[in-house]
């Protein structure tokens, strides 16, 4: 009842405050299913829509299976639905994507395009119309089917290679037909990312939206989560005291981090018993030579940084396998994430059995008992852990684009010869205590400087994402708030700015 209640209120706040959209031109606005987001998506794409003098659309990013079509139909009745709430902000109609039975365009996309795969890497050129999205399609593969690699010849790759061929002609027709003049989106990466492509192919201005950060995105830069080395750049745009202030909250939050504790970057949902943390107390030594290999999520988003080295993950642990079986003097060990660690062990299992000589460290292994025994390098793709052991003097090496890119305390090889280089000279590398400064500098920039209408709450889950949050925006965001929120949001839209900071817009 309580939840009824304020929807409704919710609902009705919103109608007093935006009216039906209308007009020719069209700003999209992805339905994605977060209340924060709900919220903060609707007031951007109401500027949006006032600056292009357009009526808003709601839309599905990817074709409906049956359950979500029968989860549609009750939306169209159900209070609650994220579809409803959308509406509440003036939406003028919803689109849902439907594939074309029989599409010669796309038999005959999909045969020339499958003609080309040779290997994996070829996945990743994969263009349509001058389009390129064979990340997004390799990316959205691994995850939709639970596949740390992909098989090129399998029949369950060919169906899932068509059907996102007939995706990208769905939206690349829907934007050929209607005057489409701004995206709003939840995600840059996995399928969801086509129309991003094709209005960033076509010049219409896309925006990677929600509640916490505001990006713009554009065909050379069309990932939210990359081109970390602007980092430097824009904390030199930032006022000296401010510059100040969330350098001294970066430093409190990662001695937080360094003693055990929460900071801000993991306070996302991971707790303590997950996560072991290293504390700054540790004495290193040095005569084990262990090598520490920081794995991922096999089927999360290996692309989301832009290129890496590998493939994919899968083929990252291939390769340190390899190696492992011919740098011997060294000990190799295998920490897997802790989130989704069981499945991911069943993936590591294959590299397990294929070289004895890596070997899988246990879920709750603590750093302390790593560093005590002497890890003279990490290796990561682009894990948090390339800014924490550089405060121990030990170095990364990570092996793609990564949020550390932009500074030198963690090192990023640019390609494979290099790569290999590097992992063959290991004990060589050394590790400067010099670069902490810089260490703060990028956490503050990663974490604490993105616009986030709902700053105060942190990243609590149960009150970003339940119907709480309706009844904390009536009580704690009046017309004086709201109009402010507004205001911020039309300057960052009128601007050339790739990402809204709260010191500078």
């Amino acid at each position: 009842m309580f939840n009824l209640f304020y929807t409704l209120k919710f609902i009705y706040k919103n109608k007093k405050i935006y009216s039906k959209t209308h007009g020719s031109k069209i700003v999209l606005v992805e339905l994605f299913n977060y209340k924060a987001s709900i919220i903060s998506n609707g007031i951007f794409a109401n500027e949006l829509a006032k600056i292009k003098k357009a009526k808003i659309v709601g839309y599905e990013p990817n074709f409906l299976n049956f359950k979500r079509k029968i989860k549609n139909l009750i939306n169209k009745i159900n209070i609650f639905s994220c579809h409803n709430l959308y509406k509440s902000f003036g939406l003028n109609s919803i689109v849902l994507p439907k594939k074309i039975l029989r599409n010669v365009d796309s038999e005959k996309i999909f045969r020339n395009t499958i003609k080309k795969i040779k290997s994996k890497r070829d996945i990743l050129k994969i263009k349509i119309k001058s389009t390129l999205i064979g990340d997004l399609i390799y990316d959205s593969f691994l995850r939709e089917n639970r596949h740390a690699t992909i098989d090129i010849k399998s029949k369950l790759f060919h169906r899932y290679l068509k059907n996102s061929i007939d995706l990208f002609l769905y939206w690349d027709n829907y934007f050929n037909i209607n005057n489409v003049v701004g995206v709003v989106l939840s995600h840059s990466v996995y399928l969801t990312a086509i129309p991003v492509r094709i209005a960033t192919r076509n010049k219409i201005s896309v925006y990677n939206a929600g509640f916490s950060s505001v990006y713009r995105l554009t065909k050379n830069k069309p990932l939210k989560f990359s081109y970390f080395n602007e980092y430097p750049k824009y904390f030199k745009k930032i006022k000296f005291s401010s510059q100040q202030k969330i350098l001294n909250i970066a430093k409190k939050n990662m001695k937080l981090r360094l003693s055990g504790k929460k900071d801000l970057l993991y306070n996302k949902g991971q707790s303590l018993k997950e996560r072991v943390y290293l504390r700054k107390r540790v004495k290193l030594k040095s005569e084990k030579n262990i090598i520490l290999i920081a794995a991922h999520d096999f089927t999360d988003a290996p692309h989301v940084h832009g290129k890496m080295i590998f493939n994919d993950f899968y083929d990252w642990i291939d390769f340190l396998g390899k190696k492992s079986q011919q740098l011997k003097k060294y000990h190799w060990y295998i920490k897997l994430h802790p989130a989704d660690y069981e499945e991911n062990l069943n993936y590591v299992k294959v590299f397990l059995d294929k070289y004895p000589n890596l070997k899988l460290l246990p879920k709750n292994t603590n750093h302390n008992n790593l560093l005590s025994k002497g890890i003279i390098c990490v290796l990561t793709t682009y894990g948090s852990i390339a800014h924490e052991y550089p405060f121990f003097d030990v170095p990364v090496i990570n092996a793609g684009e990564n949020p550390h890119s932009g500074y030198n305390f963690s090192i990023t090889p640019n390609n494979f010869k290099k790569y290999q280089y590097l992992i063959n000279n290991i004990d060589k590398i050394k590790q400067s205590k010099k670069n902490i400064k810089q260490i703060y500098e990028f956490y503050a920039m990663y974490q604490l400087v993105d616009y986030n209408i709902f700053e105060e709450l942190k990243f609590s889950e149960k009150k970003l994402n339940n119907y709480y949050i309706f009844n904390y925006y009536q009580k704690k965001f009046n017309n004086f708030k709201i109009n402010k929120i507004r205001k911020k949001y039309y300057n960052f839209i009128k601007s050339k700015d790739r990402r809204l900071i709260k010191f500078v817009n």
